[in-house]
């Protein structure tokens, strides 16, 4: 059986345990997870930095 690479584009929702579309990647293949850090996007959605700040807020730009 060929195994598939799929890609994984995590927009605003950076939850792996429970993520449906991982865990059906996963289940196929090969995943290529993508995060692309949006400086705008942080400054549009102040309100969800304290759940997801921990994790962007310390990456390099």
């Amino acid at each position: 059986m060929t195994r598939l690479l799929s890609i994984c584009w995590f927009r605003q929702d950076l939850r792996l345990a429970d993520n449906p579309a991982l865990c059906a990647a996963a289940a196929r293949g090969e995943v290529l997870p993508v995060f692309i850090l949006d400086d705008g996007a942080a400054e549009r959605t102040a309100s969800a930095l304290p759940t997801a700040g921990g994790f962007i807020i310390p990456w390099p730009r």
